[in-house]
């Protein structure tokens, strides 16, 4: 006498595998006669694939993304474009940058900001950013025969000025927000002597 067999299927507990393939529930394929095997004695078991698991690759994130993703430019966000805008990677370290917006004041609300730009024209905005420029290029030049001040203090007037003109604050407050003697940097940059 042979025994028939069904396997318990290992997907629902009260169902069970017959030998042609089919499903039953436990409880018919017992009244019919067959005994209940569980799936891992049994050479028959039905094996499930394993679910397709999507690869996912992120995608890289640029200097400018990393800048504003720190925590210390939730509160300065011009000062985070600005300095995507002037260094890249290799220029400035990301732990640099959190240090360099960690010693910055946090922006104010447009509606609160008052801006010494707005009082003068146009024409003398233009001639003072183009004096700036000229400073920050003749900085640039000392920076590069080692003079490592000028290097920085290059940097910094670029970085007030980027920031000026992303938040429209006074140039005083842009310079005074990175570090330099605001006085002496409007006084340098139009060359009048203290």
């Amino acid at each position: 006498m042979t025994t028939k067999t069904a396997t318990r299927c290992p997907t629902y507990r009260s169902m069970c595998i017959m030998p042609d393939g089919s499903r039953e529930t436990i409880g018919a394929a017992e009244a019919k006669g067959f005994t209940i095997a569980s799936a891992q004695t049994t050479s028959r078991s039905v094996s499930k694939p394993a679910p397709a698991v999507a690869s996912y690759t992120p995608r890289p994130m640029t200097f400018s993304q990393l800048v504003a993703a720190l925590p210390e430019a939730q509160g300065r966000p011009a000062a985070a474009a600005a300095l995507a805008d002037n260094f890249t990677a290799d220029t400035l370290s990301l732990t640099s940058a959190a240090a360099t917006l960690r010693g910055l004041p946090t922006e104010q609300d447009d509606t609160t900001m008052t801006t010494s730009t707005s009082k003068l024209s146009a024409a003398d905005v233009a001639s003072f950013n183009r004096r700036a420029e000229l400073r920050v290029t003749a900085l640039t030049r000392n920076g590069q025969k080692g003079n490592e001040a000028a290097a920085v203090e290059a940097r910094k007037i670029k970085l007030g000025l980027s920031i000026v003109s992303q938040t429209g604050v006074s140039y005083g407050s842009a310079f005074a927000s990175v570090g330099l003697d605001a006085r002496a940097t409007i006084s340098a940059i139009l060359g009048v002597a203290n």
